[in-house]
């Protein structure tokens, strides 16, 4: 099933994401991966996530898409690209069989290995938004036709817990460029998350971003240290007070992807490649899903 028909029924959809090795190792993530796909609907591939360089996701998206035969959802970004290279990029992922794509402005260098790397942002997310959507319509940015429109599922991120007005806007923007689905920052509050949602238009899918935490240490920073992650004073006491932290932490992600999955919405587990972690949460998430 493809993630658009399991994120139309009626039981949501679980989606892993899965970095690029920083080498050229494929096999180890492979067979990390086997015993976990049989709770997987969908594997989403980041670009070169905070500014580290890592193995093209394009070709890597191929290799898991062919080897796993799960949905990948290709993250494409406006910071290496300009607009030549970015569309030919989504041709070549189409004609490899990727059709769903997470379109990002993409994190600036200076937070990653490279400070002093140029970046391109010929576009926004917004603009890469507008060129997909235009090749749905079988044309590329410059008016060219393509031969056939372009099957694209596309998706953009949003932060449901920002209190400015201004990003319920700009998400607004996203979907009437032509998003099909939206993908959020971590979740730590159903309640924020539900309001700021509950104001978009229902024929969105949504997907929840879902950070397990290990830590007492890892919610602090989140909370303090990276911006448009909101983690509120009670998840805060809990994982202070737990006594096996890493276990809270996964109770905690449990309670909320399960609600996420209750509401048929997507899940998108994001745990920086730690399959062990991964594993532990997929054995206590409740079977039916």
């Amino acid at each position: 099933m493809s993630l658009k028909d399991k994120l139309s029924s009626s039981s949501g959809a679980m989606i892993l994401e899965v970095s690029p090795p920083k080498g050229v190792n494929i096999e180890e993530i492979i067979e990390e991966l086997k015993p976990l796909l049989e709770r997987l609907d969908a594997i989403s591939i980041p670009e070169n996530p905070r500014g580290r360089a890592r193995m093209d996701p394009l070709a890597f998206g191929h290799i898991i898409q062919e080897r796993t035969g799960k949905d990948v959802i290709l993250h494409i970004t406006c910071r290496d690209k300009n607009i030549i290279a970015l569309q030919s990029e989504l041709l070549g992922a189409y004609a490899l069989g990727i059709k769903n794509f997470l379109l990002l402005t993409g994190d600036p260098p200076s937070v990653g290995d490279y400070p002093s790397a140029k970046a391109v942002y010929d576009v926004t997310s917004e603009g890469l938004i507008s060129i997909a959507n235009r090749m749905r319509e079988g044309f590329d940015l410059s008016g060219r036709e393509l031969g056939e429109r372009l099957d694209l599922f596309i998706g953009a991120g949003f932060n449901p817990f920002s209190a400015e007005e201004k990003e319920m806007e700009k998400t607004k923007r996203k979907i009437s460029l032509g998003v099909d689905f939206l993908v959020s920052q971590p979740i730590f509050s159903l309640e924020k998350f539900r309001e700021f949602t509950s104001r978009l238009p229902s024929n969105i899918y949504i997907i929840g971003g879902i950070w397990i935490l290990k830590s007492f240490r890892i919610a602090n920073f989140l909370r303090n240290e990276v911006p448009g992650v909101f983690v509120p004073d009670d998840v805060m006491e809990r994982m202070a007070k737990a006594e096996e932290q890493r276990e809270e932490g996964i109770k905690i992600a449990r309670e909320i992807a399960e609600e996420l999955l209750r509401e048929g919405k997507g899940v998108m587990l994001m745990t920086g490649n730690d399959f062990s972690l991964t594993r532990d949460f997929l054995e206590v998430l409740n079977e039916k899903y």
